[in-house]
C-alpha cells in the first residue's frame, strides 16, 4: 500500500512539472499575474468619462489593445480587444463621450520604431465597447512635435460630432452625423496664415467655429460669421493651455502650469474658473486638483481624475465641488470566477492524467518497470527542470542585467555629447548660467533638422560614432528641465512640451521625483516607463549649468525596442542552447543507462541457462564495474554448483552397488538419502525377504 501511494505522489509531481516546464507563460503567469486591474495603467492611456461617471480608457498588453471600461464605483464593467480594429503601430490619443454616450477614440499611426506619424483616425465605439466604424482617416507624413495633436477635441449637438483636422497651415473641420454609415465630411476650414506662435491645443465648436490654444498664453477663436478674437490670460502669460473638453453649452480647458480649469459659454467665449489647482480634494493627505493627471471632464460637467504616489494610483470621480475617490484598484468578478476555473480545470487534469498514468502503472505493468525507463524518466525531469532554473533565475536574468547594462551606458554616452553639443551651442561665455533663448534655438534646430544642428555644433561625427550607433536622438523624447516656482519645468525641449510645462504633468513626469533629487546631487539616474508609443528608458543627467541658483537637468527618454529585441534575441539563444545542452545530457544518460541495462541483461540470461543446468557457464561481460564483479562471482557460484553436482553424481551411482535399485522403487523412493527408519512397504513378498535376509544375517 505504502508504495502505491508514493508512486502516485510521484506521478503526480512528475505531471505537475511537466505542466510548469511546457506551458510557463500560457497558464500560471496568467494565472497568478494581477491582471486587469480598472486603475492600472490607466494613467498612460486615452481615456474619458461619460454623463453617468463611467470611464473608458485604452491599455496595451504586450501587442493587443484593449478598450476598458470601469464603472462609477470603480468596478471594471468590460474589456474588448481592439487590436484587429485599430491601426497597427498606433498610439491612442483621446476618448471623446457624446451625449449619447458614444465613444470617438482618435489614433495616430507611426512608423515601426519611430516617431514618424504615417495615419491619423478616429474609430466610433457604442458605450457597450461594441465596434461602430472608422469614421475618419488621413494619410500623412508628420513629425511627432509639438502638433502632435493634429485631431482637434470634439464637440457634438443632437445631432452631429465636431472635430478639426490640422492640414499643414490650415484647419479643416469635420461633421459626421451620429449613427450614420458615412464617415465624417469636411464642412469648412479655417487659414492658420498669420497666426503667430506654437499650437498647443484646439478645439471645435458645435457651431464649427475653432478655438486654439497658441505659445504664450493666448487662446484664438476663429468664426465664420464674426471673425478672429483673441483672448489673453493677462494674469499670468505663462499659462499653457493644453486641454479642451466639451460639455453642454460650454466647454472646459486646463493650465497645464497652475491646474486650473477654466469655462466658457459657446457664444461669448469669456472665461470664468471653475476650480483652481490648488483646490484640496483630499484634506487628510492634503491632495490638490493640481496633482491629479491625468484629469476628463465629461459632457455633463462631471470630472475624473487620477492621482498617482508613484506606488498606487486612486481615481477620483464626481464634480468640480466634491470630488470623492472611489477607490484604488478593481478585478472583475467575471475575472476571477474565469481564473478560478482555469485553475481548477488545470488541478482536475493533473488529478486525471496522473490516476490514468498510476492505473497503468499498478495494474497493467503490476507497478514493474524497466530500469532504462525508470532512470531515463528520472534522470530527464531532473535534468529538464535544474536547466529550467539554472536559466531562468540566473543565466536569463544575469544576461538581461548585463545587456541592460550596457544599453545605459550607450545612452549615457549620446546623453554626455548631445550636453556637450547644447552646451557649446548655447555659448554662455564661459558662465555656467542657461541661456533660454538659446536653448530654445537649439531644439528647434533640433526638431527640424537633427544633422543640421550636429553641424552647427561640430559634433556630428561624435553623435554618430558607432559605439553609440543604437541610440536614435530622431526617436527620442529630449528636454532640458529647470526648477521654477518651487518646481521643475520645461525649459526646451525637441518634444510637444513648450516652455514652462510643468514635468509633474509630463507624461512620465511623476516617475522623476527621486531622479530630479538625484541630479541636484549631482548624481544620474534612470527608470523605465510604459508610454501610449511604448515602453522606454528614460534618463536624468545633470548638465553642469544653472538657472536661477538650481542645477538644470537634462532628460532623455528613449524607446527600448532595441533593448527589448536584444533580450528576446539573447533569451532564444540562451533557451536554445540550455535545450540542446539538456537534450545531450539526456542521451547521453540513456546511453550509460542502456550499457548498465544491457550487461544487466546479460547477467540475467547467464543466470537463467545456469538455473537450466548448463553449470560452468562462462558470463562474458566486462563493464568495469559492480555489475561485472557480480557476474565473476556468478561464474564462481556456478562452477561451485558444477563441482557439487558432479561429486553427487558419482556418490548416486556408486550406492546402487550396496542398494539395488529396485529395492527403492518397493519403497516408493527415488534416493538412498530419503530412507529412514520409518520407511516400509505393505506387501508379504518384502517382509519375507527382509526377514529371510535378517536371519540369514544372524
Amino acid at each position: 500500500m505504502f508504495k502505491k501511494v508514493l508512486s502516485l505522489i510521484i506521478i503526480i509531481s512528475a505531471v505537475t512539472s511537466l505542466i510548469f516546464l511546457f506551458f510557463p507563460t500560457d497558464i500560471f503567469i496568467y494565472l497568478f499575474a494581477k491582471e486587469e486591474n480598472s486603475i492600472d495603467n490607466i494613467i498612460e492611456c486615452a481615456h474619458g468619462v461619460d454623463r453617468s461617471g463611467s470611464i473608458y480608457y485604452i491599455r496595451k498588453e504586450k501587442d493587443q489593445s484593449y478598450l476598458i471600461s470601469v464603472d462609477s464605483l470603480g468596478r471594471q464593467s468590460y474589456k474588448k480587444n481592439i487590436s484587429k480594429i485599430v491601426m497597427e503601430n498606433c498610439i491612442f490619443d483621446t476618448i471623446f463621450v457624446d451625449q449619447d454616450k458614444n465613444l470617438y477614440l482618435t489614433v495616430y499611426e507611426l512608423v515601426p520604431n519611430t516617431l514618424q506619424i504615417t495615419q491619423v483616425g478616429i474609430y466610433a465605439f457604442r458605450d457597450d465597447g461594441s465596434f461602430i466604424k472608422q469614421i475618419f482617416k488621413y494619410n500623412l507624413q508628420h513629425n511627432y512635435d509639438s502638433k502632435f495633436r493634429l485631431i482637434s477635441a470634439m464637440s457634438d449637438d443632437n445631432k452631429n460630432v465636431y472635430f478639426g483636422f490640422l492640414n499643414n497651415n490650415r484647419v479643416d473641420i469635420f461633421t459626421y452625423e451620429k449613427g450614420s454609415d458615412d464617415t465624417a465630411k469636411k464642412s469648412n476650414e479655417y487659414s492658420l496664415d498669420g497666426t503667430s506662435g506654437k499650437i498647443n491645443a484646439f478645439y471645435v465648436l458645435p457651431s464649427e467655429d475653432v478655438i486654439l490654444s497658441l505659445e504664450g498664453g493666448t487662446l484664438l477663436k476663429k468664426s465664420k460669421d464674426l471673425g478672429d478674437t483673441s483672448y489673453n490670460f493677462n494674469t499670468n502669460p505663462k499659462i499653457i493651455i493644453d486641454q479642451f473638453w466639451f460639455a453642454g453649452s460650454q466647454f472646459y480647458c486646463r493650465d497645464a502650469v497652475s491646474g486650473n480649469i477654466y469655462l466658457s459659454s459657446n457664444l461669448n467665449f469669456d472665461l470664468t474658473i471653475a476650480t483652481r489647482g490648488s483646490k484640496v480634494i483630499s484634506d487628510k493627505e492634503n491632495i490638490t486638483f493640481k496633482q491629479l493627471n491625468p484629469v476628463t471632464v465629461g459632457s455633463a460637467g462631471n470630472v475624473m481624475g487620477i492621482y498617482s504616489d508613484g506606488k498606487t494610483n486612486r481615481i477620483f470621480l464626481g464634480g468640480f465641488a466634491f470630488l470623492p475617490e472611489i477607490g484604488k484598484t478593481d478585478t472583475s468578478s467575471r475575472s476571477d470566477l474565469m481564473m478560478w476555473f482555469l485553475l481548477i480545470g488545470i488541478i482536475a487534469g493533473i488529478i486525471i492524467i496522473s490516476l490514468l498514468l498510476w492505473d497503468f502503472y499498478c495494474n497493467f505493468l503490476n507497478m514493474r518497470l524497466s530500469i532504462l525507463l525508470r532512470q531515463s524518466l528520472l534522470v530527464t525531469m531532473v535534468i529538464f527542470i535544474a536547466l529550467y532554473v539554472l536559466t531562468n533565475s540566473i543565466i536569463i536574468p544575469k544576461s538581461k542585467e548585463m545587456i541592460g547594462n550596457l544599453y545605459l551606458t550607450e545612452q549615457v554616452k549620446a546623453s554626455q555629447m548631445l550636453i556637450a553639443a547644447f552646451k557649446g551651442f548655447i555659448n554662455n561665455s564661459g558662465t555656467n548660467e542657461l541661456n533660454l533663448i538659446k536653448s530654445a534655438d537649439f531644439f528647434d534646430q533640433f526638431q527640424k533638422n537633427l544633422s543640421a544642428s550636429l553641424n552647427a555644433v561640430n559634433n556630428e561625427e561624435a553623435l554618430s560614432s558607432q559605439e553609440i550607433s543604437r541610440i536614435d536622438f530622431n526617436t527620442s523624447h529630449i528636454s532640458v528641465l529647470v526648477k521654477n516656482g518651487g518646481q521643475y519645468v520645461v525649459a526646451a525641449s525637441n518634444d510637444r512640451y513648450e516652455g514652462g510645462f510643468p514635468v509633474s504633468l509630463m507624461g512620465y513626469g511623476r516617475y522623476m521625483e527621486d531622479g530630479l533629487e538625484k541630479a541636484e546631487k549631482n548624481e544620474i539616474s534612470s527608470f523605465n516607463v510604459m508610454l501610449q508609443s511604448g515602453k522606454e528608458l528614460c534618463l536624468l543627467l545633470p548638465t553642469g549649468l544653472n538657472y536661477s541658483g538650481f542645477p538644470v537637468v537634462l532628460s532623455m527618454s528613449t524607446g527600448l525596442d532595441v533593448l527589448d529585441n536584444d533580450i528576446s534575441n539573447m533569451s532564444k539563444i540562451v533557451v536554445n542552447f540550455m535545450r540542446f545542452i539538456g537534450l545531450v545530457l539526456v542521451l547521453l544518460v540513456i546511453f550509460v543507462e542502456y550499457i548498465t541495462v544491457y550487461n544487466v541483461r546479460k547477467l540475467k540470461n547467464a543466470v537463467d541457462k545456469i538455473a537450466e543446468g548448463d553449470y560452468g557457464r562462462i558470463i562474458d561481460i566486462h563493464s568495469g564495474d559492480e555489475v561485472e564483479e557480480l557476474s565473476k562471482s556468478i561464474q564462481v557460484l556456478s562452477v561451485n554448483i558444477l563441482n557439487v553436482t558432479n561429486s553427487l553424481n558419482k556418490l548416486n551411482a556408486s550406492y546402487h552397488r550396496f542398494v539395488p535399485q529396485r529395492f527403492l522403487e518397493i519403497l516408493g523412493e527415488t534416493h538412498i538419502e530419503n530412507v529412514g527408519k520409518g520407511s516400509q512397504a505393505q506387501k508379504e513378498n518384502v517382509v519375507m525377504m527382509f526377514l529371510r535376509f535378517r536371519f540369514y544375517q544372524v
